[in-house]
């Protein structure tokens, strides 16, 4: 079985801003979204402004991105699922004749 990996970009309120969520005490805040995808300048952790904890920058993603990422997961799994069984298909077709 192969690995597929994913890029998700994440878009920024009408104001550039994006929220998240601590891990520890589930307070939200926000970033923008240009520090938080900033490639020049990446950071690893972050810290909850409000209890002060630091994670991983991925451990503060909120729960809307986090569906976001399982369904584009899932879709991406389907139509994979559908081209094998189109394969499947067309063999068997082929075999039968």
């Amino acid at each position: 079985m192969s690995t597929k990996n994913f890029t998700i970009s994440i878009q920024g309120d009408s104001e550039g801003y994006v929220t998240f969520e601590c891990p520890y005490c589930d307070s939200e805040f926000k970033l923008q979204a240009g520090e938080y995808q900033n490639n020049n300048e990446p950071f690893k952790e972050l810290f909850c402004p409000y209890c002060g904890l630091v994670k991983e920058k991925n451990e503060f993603l909120s729960s809307d991105v986090i569906e976001q990422a399982q369904a584009m997961v899932y879709n991406h799994m389907m139509e994979e699922l559908n081209k094998s069984f189109k394969k499947m298909q067309r063999s068997l077709i082929a075999q039968r004749v």
